[in-house]
């Protein structure tokens, strides 16, 4: 695993997707499993993989696409870690692992090097990559990319979105805005996301 500070890391040639999700749902749980599924399909697209090098749904992601990865790709797995009290060291399957002190930075390369962010069942911690991602699509800070939520979960966040932040009396966001957010029922339409978006940033 090669160790690089925060202010070295660049641009990947290779297509390059974010997969959040919790930390705590380990390889028994279905949600775990679907994450590897879509990483195993991810590395035969000759996609990059990068995570927050942490346990559960990152090491998932992680680990599936070196499960698969042939010797002449030129695909990586590749882990933005934090120190945290949960996680006190990055999980065992990355080509490179950029540390980070704070959660600002890690959020920064995250949308700097990646195509697509592709979301999984999370806590707080996926929470506040999605919102950073959100908004930043919303000001046009962050274009041409993709924000994939993947389950059922996301259903009823969008529906609070909805009711709450659009009503008669303040409208406080768009319907436009909702739009940005492409929610999925599995890792498979995730994947046809993903592929048609690749396609479409190749032509």
């Amino acid at each position: 695993m090669l160790e690089n500070s925060e202010k070295l890391y660049s641009q990947y040639e290779n297509y390059t997707v974010a997969v959040f999700g919790s930390a705590r749902l380990d390889i028994s749980h279905e949600v775990y499993q679907s994450a590897y599924a879509f990483a195993v399909e991810l590395a035969k697209l000759n996609c990059n993989i990068v995570t927050g090098a942490g346990p559960g749904i990152m090491e998932a992601a992680n680990s599936g696409l070196l499960s698969v990865r042939e010797e002449s790709s030129q695909s990586k797995s590749i882990g933005l870690h934090i120190k945290l009290t949960h996680e006190a060291r990055a999980n065992n399957y990355l080509d490179e692992s950029y540390y980070h002190e704070n959660f600002f930075t890690r959020l920064s390369q995250f949308t700097d090097v990646c195509d697509s962010f592709v979301v999984f069942d999370g806590g707080i911690g996926t929470l506040l990559e999605i919102f950073i991602v959100l908004q930043l699509m919303q000001v046009g800070k962050v274009n041409r990319k993709k924000l994939i939520l993947v389950g059922d979960m996301w259903y009823g966040l969008l529906d609070w979105m909805h009711t709450q932040m659009i009503r008669d009396d303040a409208e406080m966001i768009s319907l436009n805005d909702l739009k940005i957010m492409e929610i999925v029922a599995d890792h498979n339409q995730a994947l046809r996301l993903v592929q048609k978006h690749k396609e479409e940033l190749n032509k």
